[in-house]
């Protein structure tokens, strides 16, 4: 089924797997790796996730990416929109970050009520399964998505992004963020240089 066809249902449906919403303890739980014998049986997660993923498109909107711990399943699978595609990488691997570093507003799906201001690497490399179950490695990806890949294996590992904000003024309501945009810079602490950022939706952007 074609992507935009999905989201239309998930208008008027409910997902198999909801969404665990900021405080569930399962989001903070470390995921485990998917063992050699269970990869065959990663279709049906996989699609459990391009479901949520639809689902919160078609309520709220944007979103880029999730983790299987944001549908209640403990293992480390992600799946993230490159190109227009949506691919899955399961045991994703980061084997590199860039030295620097920029500052942007995300939006998580388990709380997208929030926009919070966090730091990201502008590239990185990631190493992973494919559904195939061969192995692939990004080299070396854009500064966009780069937080995407950041933010969803965040979540394999339990992290927030209200973990990585540096200060409570970094953290605001998205209606507020989406209402007021010029009162927000990508950096809260830097008043004037720079423009206004939109909030990414990774875990949406997970």
């Amino acid at each position: 089924m074609h992507p935009w066809l999905s989201r239309l249902k998930w208008r008027y449906r409910s997902p198999p797997h909801p969404l665990l919403p900021l405080g569930d303890p399962r989001l903070r739980a470390p995921a485990a790796q998917v063992p050699d014998n269970a990869r065959p049986c990663t279709a049906g997660t996989i699609r459990s996730l391009a479901d949520a993923l639809h689902w919160f498109q078609a309520r709220h909107g944007a979103a880029r990416g999730i983790a299987a711990p944001q549908i209640g399943i403990p293992f480390r699978i992600i799946l993230v929109e490159r190109d227009g595609e949506e691919v899955p990488l399961i045991n994703p691997v980061i084997t590199w970050t860039s030295p620097e570093s920029r500052f942007g507003w995300e939006r998580c799906m388990s709380f997208p009520h929030l926009a919070v201001c966090v730091p990201r690497p502008v590239s990185l490399s990631v190493t992973f399964l494919t559904a195939e179950s061969t192995r692939d490695t990004w080299e070396h990806v854009g500064p966009d998505l780069s937080s995407v890949v950041r933010h969803e294996v965040d979540h394999l590992d339990g992290v927030l992004t209200l973990d990585r904000a540096e200060a409570w003024e970094m953290v605001v309501p998205w209606t507020r963020l989406v209402a007021e945009p010029n009162r927000f810079h990508p950096h809260p602490r830097e008043a004037s240089a720079g423009s206004p950022q939109e909030p990414e939706t990774h875990s949406g952007r997970s």
